[in-house]
C-alpha cells in the first residue's frame, strides 16, 4: 500500500511539472513570436534641435531580430550615432544598444508590449533606464527615453 502511495504521488508530480512546463512553453513562444514591424522603414526626428538633423533605420534581419541605426547630423558631422538589436535572448526580448566606441552593449529588457508599442528597462542604467516606442498612426513614431524625472522625446516621421 505504501508503495502503491508514493508511485501515486510521483506521477501526479510529474503529470503537474509537465503541464506547468507546457504553460511556459506556451509562453516563450508567445513572446519569441512578439511583432514590432512598425519599426521598419526610415525615419528622420521632426522635433530636434535647430541645425541637427536625426535618424533611425530599421529592418528586420530575421524572424525575430530586428537592427536598428540611429545618428544625428550637425552640419556636415556626425556627431552622434548607435546601433540597436532588439531580438529575444534566452526567451527574453532585449533591446541592445551600443555606441561606436563601446565594447559591449547596454541591454534593455522588454517589460511590455502591444501591435503598435514597446517598453524596456534597465534600472541599473543610468541614463535612460527606460525606453518607450509607440507608432503614431500610418506613419509616425514616437519614442521617448526616461529616469527618474528626465524624459526626452523623440517624434519620428517615415521619410
Amino acid at each position: 500500500m505504501k508503495k502503491l502511495v508514493i508511485i501515486s504521488i510521483f506521477f501526479i508530480f510529474i503529470s503537474c511539472n509537465s503541464k506547468e512546463k507546457k504553460k511556459t512553453e506556451a509562453q516563450d513562444e508567445t513572446t519569441l513570436k512578439a511583432n514590432f514591424d512598425f519599426l521598419i522603414g526610415e525615419w528622420f526626428r521632426t522635433n530636434d534641435e535647430e541645425g541637427k538633423a536625426t535618424f533611425e533605420s530599421w529592418k528586420k534581419s530575421n524572424d525575430s531580430t530586428y537592427l536598428g541605426h540611429g545618428f544625428t547630423i550637425k552640419g556636415k558631422d556626425t556627431i552622434w550615432q548607435e546601433r540597436v538589436v532588439l531580438s529575444p535572448v534566452k526567451g527574453e526580448w532585449y533591446f541592445q544598444v551600443k555606441s561606436p566606441n563601446d565594447s559591449i552593449s547596454t541591454d534593455f529588457k522588454l517589460t511590455g508590449y502591444t501591435d503598435i508599442s514597446f517598453v524596456c528597462e534597465n534600472q541599473q542604467n543610468e541614463f535612460p533606464k527606460l525606453i518607450q516606442y509607440r507608432k503614431n498612426g500610418n506613419d509616425k513614431l514616437h519614442a521617448e527615453i526616461s529616469a527618474d524625472t528626465t524624459k526626452i522625446d523623440f517624434e519620428f516621421q517615415k521619410k
